[in-house]
């Protein structure tokens, strides 16, 4: 769970590494709940901090009076909240996503659309985000791209020399 690491002044930090607890440490808190063991020794037994203890059983048990807690109830509300975690919008404002439907009507690309956006004084967007917004969640504004491919393209990176090439260089 955690590993030592050295400073630059030969002081050892503890750097914690972050993991959501399994379905068989949820059921071993249950387990061990039942047996009334302290908070401390169940997270030494699971190998993980007490404040995860707590806070898992303060999330996931049964209503405040009965004091339960369910191992696969835990699991299935955990499941949720990681899923609904990674639904987020990439272009959150509605004002923001009518400015771009809009430009785009008007002939403009992605790249000018955020310049000017960032020009009016808000918050910066990437060029990027709008064209995943575009291709992920509103595919009737791909025919107002310049290159209105359904498909994405990857985005390819080419070296760039330096210099011009010499034929029959020798080195």
């Amino acid at each position: 769970m955690q590993h030592l690491i050295a400073s630059r002044y030969d002081e050892v930090e503890m750097a914690k590494r972050y993991k959501q607890l399994t379905h068989q440490q949820r059921d071993l808190i249950s387990v061990y709940l039942a047996q009334k063991m302290s908070l401390r020794r169940i997270a030494r037994k699971i190998a993980c901090d007490v404040s995860t203890v707590s806070r898992e059983i303060k999330r996931n048990a049964a209503p405040v009076n009965t004091g339960y807690y369910l191992p696969n109830r835990a699991q299935e509300r955990a499941d949720a909240r990681k899923a609904l975690a990674h639904e987020r919008q990439r272009i959150p404002k509605p004002a923001l996503r009518a400015f771009i439907t809009y430009k785009l009507k008007c002939k403009w690309s992605p790249e000018r659309i955020a310049g000017r956006w960032k020009m009016l004084g808000h918050k910066p967007i990437s060029f990027e985000a709008i064209y995943q917004w575009i291709y992920a969640d509103s595919r009737n504004l791909v025919p107002f791209l310049a290159r209105s491919h359904f498909i994405r393209q990857k985005r390819r990176h080419t070296k760039k020399h330096r210099g011009p090439h010499i034929p029959s260089r020798i080195s």
